[in-house]
């Protein structure tokens, strides 16, 4: 691969990192660590505005934003 292509092969969580800020610390540390330019952030839309705030502040690569609806068509007991 390309330098500053390098994939994670899943998304990444800090369980440690309880905040927007704490998420955003440890993606520059993840991007940092595997060549990252860009990361996806996927949230609430009402609070992606927050995020890119706060991404814009503790991550020096590119962000994209991405909503996730607030319901869901669907019902955990139809999961198998």
């Amino acid at each position: 691969m390309r330098r500053g292509r390098r994939r994670h092969p899943r998304p990444v969580r800090d369980a440690r990192a309880n905040t927007t800020r704490g998420e955003a610390i440890f993606a520059q540390r993840l991007a940092e660590r595997y060549g990252w330019c860009s990361v996806i952030v996927v949230s609430w839309g009402y609070h992606l505005v927050r995020a890119r705030y706060v991404f814009g502040h503790c991550f020096d690569g590119g962000t994209v934003m991405r909503a996730v609806p607030r319901q869901y068509r669907f019902n955990l007991a139809d999961w198998r």
